[in-house]
């Protein structure tokens, strides 16, 4: 078997490289006994879990709703029915495109990795079977989604890989993409440096914390109901998650030119009507500048807490925002926030934004006859 880094170029993505490994790359097959390929294995693997894909927002709401009845079904009528829209919520994509954009993403990491430090063959198999299963406990609620992720592939995948340790091992790098383990939310860590299957080493951390960051990073836009939107038909306890997707049009890493750091270029757009509506997020009205912001935060922290298991081979040193909010009736006239997440000075636990303009205070500024138009 061969072992050795494959390089992904500008363009590519896993699945490209993967298709085109030669099959000494990947543990023995035996075709006598109508075992397949790596690489076509993985196909029926992504094939099988497709109708798991295609349902995980429903099932998400169905769990919500039967949680929710069961627990309140003592209610008045009116209590329930609101109870009920905040407790239904209508996630954005976790489905297919999603899972397409997180490969996405992870392949245009890679373009950053060394040339002679990128994936295994065999470790961007197991890459991209963890990207295919990470969201499919989402059919069965949000809540712990990542718990359940193994009965799901054994109950779908045994046939297609019939060793359940090589089943487990996809299995714990796609469950610590969310969630805590024992209370603790630096997951990662349980996991082996470096492991072997079949006298192959896999490097369990480095892939993990590939896909975590990358499924941080696919939440642009794709991920919204556009159609939702424009006939303004998202339940109201699921906008905020619609709009905030919708609003976010660029997520690029890309090169300093001066000293040759790497950084995540983040651009959200929306116009001022919707910078004057207030959403709400777990029963508190809030302003989509005031989700972007804790967004951002919360991006910052994955973005700190990834580089710590990609170094050496992959480091983003810091994210830049930009953010345009745009007069309905006038194109002309836009009011623009921009800031960067970084570390800096002492270490705190908290990360904050410099000179936060709140969400009444940028309604304010659009009110401004002459804010932002360009002479």
């Amino acid at each position: 078997m061969k072992n050795e880094n494959v390089h992904l170029s500008e363009g590519k993505t896993l699945e490209d490289i993967l298709s085109k490994q030669d099959n000494k790359a990947f543990p023995p097959f035996s075709k006598e006994r109508s075992e397949k390929s790596y690489p076509e294995r993985y196909k029926d693997i992504k094939l099988s879990l497709k109708k798991i894909h295609n349902t995980s927002e429903k099932g998400a709401m169905a769990a919500s709703l039967e949680e929710y009845i069961n627990k309140r079904a003592s209610v008045t009528d009116k209590k329930f029915k609101e109870g009920l829209e905040s407790a239904l919520i209508y996630l954005n994509n976790h489905g297919k495109d999603h899972v397409d954009k997180v490969i996405e993403k992870v392949s245009e990491i890679l373009q950053y990795f060394p040339p002679d430090n990128g994936l295994t063959p065999y470790e961007i198999f197991i890459l991209l079977c963890a990207i295919q299963i990470h969201d499919t406990g989402i059919t069965f609620g949000r809540d712990n989604h990542e718990q359940v992720i193994g009965p799901i592939f054994d109950k779908e995948c045994s046939k297609i890989l019939p060793n359940k340790f090589e089943r487990d091992l996809i299995t714990k790098i796609a469950m610590v993409h969310s969630g805590q383990i024992f209370g603790n939310n630096d997951i990662i860590k349980y996991l082996s440096d470096t492991s072997m299957m079949y006298n192959l080493s896999v490097r369990e951390r480095l892939l993990a914390s590939l896909l975590r960051f990358g499924d941080e990073l696919a939440d642009d836009n794709t991920r919204a109901d556009r159609y939702g939107i424009e006939v303004n038909k998202i339940p109201k306890y699921s906008q905020i998650f619609h709009y905030y997707s919708h609003s976010l049009h660029t997520v690029k890493i890309i090169r300093n030119q001066e000293n040759n750091e790497l950084l995540l270029d983040l651009v959200y757009n929306f116009n001022s009507d919707i910078a004057r509506k207030k959403f709400y997020r777990n029963n508190i009205k809030k302003y989509l500048i005031e989700e972007i912001y804790d967004r951002t935060i919360k991006m910052e922290k994955e973005r700190r807490y990834c580089m710590r298991y990609l170094r050496p081979y992959f480091y983003l040193s810091k994210i830049v925002v930009n953010i345009r909010v745009t007069d309905k009736n006038y194109a002309l006239k836009f009011q623009e926030i921009n800031y960067v997440l970084e570390e800096e000075g002492y270490p705190d636990v908290e990360i904050a934004i410099k000179d936060r303009l709140s969400g009444a205070k940028l309604i304010s500024l659009l009110k401004s006859k002459n804010n932002g138009v360009k002479k």
